[in-house]
């Protein structure tokens, strides 16, 4: 039963989210900020293996969230952003790997 109100709760956010959209001047922009509102989880099994393999001690203080910015800052190669993506995400294909 919880799990349908949470999933009617969802719709009903959606569908206000889509008339908003319909009546805003601009629906572009609109568009964007509901999208950029919506929060996103960070991969927790990737940061507990670069936390294990690097053997850091104070894991408090990484801003995962900068970390994970990082390839879109540093770069505006597609080719560079997908590698250093993949890299954070340990899904670089190596002999150790395979």
């Amino acid at each position: 039963m919880k799990s349908l109100k949470m999933e009617s709760q969802s719709e009903t956010d959606g569908w206000i989210s889509v008339q908003k959209l319909i009546a805003a001047t601009k629906p572009t922009k609109l568009a964007y900020e509901i999208l950029m509102n919506k929060k996103s989880t960070r991969p927790k099994k990737s940061q507990d293996k670069w936390v294990r393999d690097c053997k850091l001690q104070a894991v408090e203080d990484l801003n995962w969230a900068f970390i994970y910015s990082l390839p879109s800052i540093c770069t505006v190669s597609t080719k560079l952003r997908n590698f250093q993506f993949k890299f954070l995400h340990r899904r670089i294909a190596t002999n150790s790997f395979l």
